[in-house]
């Protein structure tokens, strides 16, 4: 069984992969070139484990920060 804080990592990976793959959002050309594939890995990490490294949970979190910015 999962925990709470596995459901919310997943959650926020899930929201990670969404927004690299939203054709309505626009990004750097460097990374636009790379945003499916970063996509594919964010959602395979989930699958293999690999989600539990403290550096790609950062980047999860810096790709979904502004989106979940509520001060505004």
């Amino acid at each position: 069984m999962a925990t709470r804080r596995e459901l919310r990592i997943a959650a926020d990976f899930k929201q990670a992969a969404g927004l690299l793959r939203d054709p309505n959002l626009v990004w750097s050309s460097d990374l636009d070139s790379i945003r499916e594939d970063l996509a594919r890995f964010i959602e395979g990490s989930l699958a293999d484990h690999t989600w539990q490294n403290p550096t790609l949970q950062r980047i999860v979190q810096s790709l979904i920060a502004e989106e979940n910015d509520l001060s505004w």
